[in-house]
């Protein structure tokens, strides 16, 4: 091998080490306690969003339960994940063009199976009802925010009026809508999701973050260091039970997931 090939080699060999040693030591000395939130409701489970979603993540054990909440045309909070309608109802074109008495009437069910036809978009004033009589934290993120202007107060209204401020933790990708929120209720726990944080945006004391699973499978110390900050840390979305294992060793805190009865600590 000519000397710059082994320089090459010997560089890898020693980056390997450090990889796989950094891990062994955090599996070694890390004791497992991550919480499961049954992403999208349990999307594995039921169709994704709805309250035989919430019914099956409960059913599995979860003790939080994720959502995501827009809001309709005419300015009614539900609970679906993309912007047109399409994929999970019987629907079709751009929710934010839709009143909530037709998006009320969709079949959000068929489209996971037989079995849950007729199943209904739900309003996020009924999963909050749903939420005031169970034992579970809502972990709700906020679609599109930036298309949406003033959807925060709408959303901290809602949970104010049903009294789960201490049950509820808004999540989102875009920092300044989880500003507003804490602008607008600084009681509120907050999770901002990211890909692989470099720096994190400080809202408040506790503050949550949510990274994509393989950035702390590629980095062994980034939830060492999050949390020296002072932040708790969630990955998303894993539903390998073996790889839900391996990173709750990782020291992370939380776990979204879709398969919620297959994720057991």
């Amino acid at each position: 091998m000519p000397p710059l090939g082994k320089k090459i080699f010997r560089v890898f060999a020693a980056i390997l080490v450090v990889f796989f040693g950094l891990h062994a030591l955090v599996l070694l000395t890390s004791t497992p306690h991550a919480v499961i939130a049954a992403h999208r409701g349990a999307a594995g489970l039921a169709p994704e969003n709805t309250l035989a979603a919430i019914h099956a993540g409960l059913n599995a054990g979860a003790t939080y339960i994720e959502i995501d909440v827009q809001r309709s045309a005419d300015g009614v909070l539900l609970l679906m994940h993309d912007a047109d309608l399409s994929r999970t109802t019987d629907g079709s074109g751009p929710l934010s063009e839709t009143t909530w008495e037709t998006i009320s009437q969709l079949d959000a069910g068929s489209s996971f199976s037989a079995e849950f036809a007729g199943e209904p978009v739900p309003g996020f004033t009924e999963v909050l009802d749903f939420t005031a009589q169970h034992a579970f934290t809502l972990v709700l993120e906020i679609k599109f925010p930036e298309a949406s202007p003033g959807i925060e107060a709408d959303v901290v209204t809602a949970i104010q009026e049903h009294h789960l401020e201490d049950r509820v933790i808004i999540e989102s990708f875009d920092y300044t809508s989880l500003q507003r929120v804490h602008q607008l209720n600084p009681q509120l726990s907050l999770l901002l999701l990211g890909q692989y944080p470099v720096s994190i945006p400080h809202i408040q004391d506790g503050q949550i973050v949510g990274v994509f699973w393989l950035s702390v499978l590629a980095d062994p110390t980034l939830t060492f260091r999050l949390h020296q900050n002072g932040y708790g840390v969630w990955v998303y979305t894993v539903n390998d039970p073996f790889f839900i294992g391996v990173l709750n060793r990782l020291g992370i805190d939380g776990v979204f997931t879709d398969q919620p009865d297959q994720s057991s600590n």
